[in-house]
């Protein structure tokens, strides 16, 4: 608490009604000013979800919560404290209205400004948000949802080829601490799709996910992604973008951070990530062992795009991974398009193959497509890789460690003391810290500080 003072009063030298008069124009004035919208808690006190009526403190489901949320003003929270599974189980066929049926409708009665929804686990480990009964997806957000130590999981967006699995979002949507996984799309964005406004994913995983394009996450022509400290694994998309997919003409602004994209698998381009908007950036980041059957491995930027990379390591990635051969290239990075649309500074790009185990760090339609900003280190600048010069580095046996705990929140490869990464990232601006958070001294190239 802080210190108190007890004033002694003193006489008014401009009069005894001077004070009086101040006052009265203050209550006044604040009497103009509308009152915020109180925020209110409610507590989750039944894990199933019957028919909904009144959420009470001492009866109240989870969908009750949101609803008794959704109708009223203010910045509200949802307490979820058991930690078995919240089961969602009304389907579409049940009677009543939309929002109480299906998945849970937050922000479909207020969309605006201080009309926020929070769910959280209080607990230690996440609370389950499960809704494979429901035959639907988890959420539909038309407004400002945050979740804090919650697992989305047995999400379906998959009648009639929908988007957004775990989470279909319009607005703002916030994952803290969460995770996304085991969800179903037949179009796009299986974890999470977010076709306007922001999606913020801050030390969450998306993790198993299998959706048409855009397998953990999708982000549409008005949305933006700010990701970081997060992971992006396993997830599978038999129509592109395996972990990561950002539409053609997304906008810029988004960030991919100290996060790890590793496992993901593409059916077409773009295992880890494809790119279609004309300003994402990538730092200090890991994009390791990710498939694309067709180009981009690792990343695949089609044409009109942007991508600016800084300290990112793209490691042992592999397009062309069911050896069909053709123009399939990229095992690293394939840049589309009559113009730069990969940016590389301070990276290091090594162990990235084709057909036949062919080492392939990068590949772009001659002569563009792909830029070098200098500090970069590759493992092979021949098999089409030839967008980098005397301001990079060009080591063989790139002297680099596995996938695995380095430290920090997601997994990272270490670099060895012989590599040619140690030291020479000398392109503009090498961040301060590593992935791990790390210091950089002498900065190393690649999102791993030795």
């Amino acid at each position: 608490m802080g210190e108190h003072r007890l004033m002694t009063a003193r006489p008014n030298p401009h009069g005894p009604f001077r004070g009086t008069l101040v006052g009265l124009v203050l209550t006044g004035l604040l009497a103009l000013v509308p009152a915020a919208a109180s925020a209110k808690t409610f507590e989750v006190t039944k894990r199933g979800d019957p028919a909904p009526g009144a959420c009470t403190p001492a009866d109240c489901s989870l969908r009750e919560a949101v609803v008794a949320a959704n109708a009223r003003p203010g910045n509200d929270v949802i307490r979820l404290v058991a930690r078995k599974p919240y089961r969602l189980t009304r389907s579409s066929s049940d009677p009543g209205a939309e929002e109480d049926q299906g998945d849970l409708e937050a922000g479909v009665a207020i969309n605006e400004v201080g009309n926020a929804i929070r769910i959280k686990h209080p607990g230690r480990g996440r609370a389950v948000i499960d809704a494979e009964g429901a035959d639907d997806r988890a959420f539909e957000v038309n407004g400002q949802l945050t979740l804090v130590k919650i697992t989305i999981r047995g999400g379906h967006a998959n009648s009639g080829g929908e988007a957004g699995g775990g989470i279909y979002g319009a607005g703002r949507v916030v994952l803290k601490r969460s995770l996304i996984a085991g969800n179903l799309a037949g179009d796009v964005g299986a974890g999470v799709y977010m076709g306007v406004g922001n999606l913020v994913v801050t030390r969450s995983t998306i993790r198993g996910n299998d959706g048409g394009e855009g397998g953990g996450i999708f982000i549409g022509t008005s949305g933006v992604l700010r990701m970081t400290r997060s992971t992006v694994a396993g997830n599978d998309a038999p129509n592109g973008a395996g972990g990561i997919g950002l539409a053609n003409g997304a906008p810029g602004g988004s960030v991919i951070q100290t996060s790890t994209l590793e496992g993901n698998l593409s059916g077409s381009d773009g295992g880890g990530i494809e790119n279609g908007s004309a300003g994402l950036r990538i730092v200090n980041t890991t994009i390791a062992r990710n498939s694309a059957e067709a180009r981009g491995g690792g990343i695949h930027a089609r044409p009109g795009s942007f991508l600016r990379m800084n300290a990112v390591t793209v490691a042992r990635n592999r397009a062309d991974s069911d050896d069909s051969g053709g123009p399939e290239t990229g095992g690293g990075l394939y840049g589309d398009g009559g113009s730069d649309v990969i940016e590389a500074r301070n990276s290091l790009i090594a162990l990235n193959r084709i057909l036949g185990g062919v080492l392939n760090e990068c590949d772009a339609p001659a002569p563009v497509g792909i830029e070098s900003l200098g500090g970069n280190l590759i493992s092979d600048d021949v098999n089409g890789c030839t967008f980098f010069g005397s301001d990079d580095y060009v080591q063989a046996n790139p002297r680099i460690g596995q996938l695995a705990k380095n430290g920090g929140p997601t997994r990272t490869i270490a670099i060895r003391k012989q590599s040619a990464a140690v030291n020479h990232a000398d392109g503009p601006n090498p961040p301060k810290r590593d992935q791990r958070g790390v210091k950089r001294k002498n900065p190393d190239i690649g999102a791993y500080e030795r």
